[in-house]
């Protein structure tokens, strides 16, 4: 996926699960407050959104994954309970 800074933080995260530790890690709501650009929340936190895209782009999007064992197919993500910072 190209992440631009328009590009809303909920799709960054259906595209790229693993990208939850970047959001958690500098306090930007991606579950309840994600359907905004990644522009905006970073300059509400005084964050630089370049280096939060090139944060994400290390990201082995499959790591915040794991296989649901009780439905063959199914991939479960691992989804913090505090994700929602509203």
């Amino acid at each position: 996926m190209n992440i631009t800074p328009q590009t809303q933080v909920s799709e960054i995260v259906v595209h790229n699960p693993a990208s939850t530790r970047i959001f958690h890690r500098h306090g930007i709501d991606f579950c309840c407050g994600g359907k905004r650009p990644l522009s905006e929340v970073c300059a509400e936190r005084q964050l630089d959104v370049e280096q939060i895209r090139r944060e994400i782009a290390t990201l082995d999007p499959s790591e915040a994954e794991e296989k649901d064992t009780s439905s063959p197919g199914r991939i479960r993500l691992r989804w913090p309970r505090s994700a929602c910072r509203s």
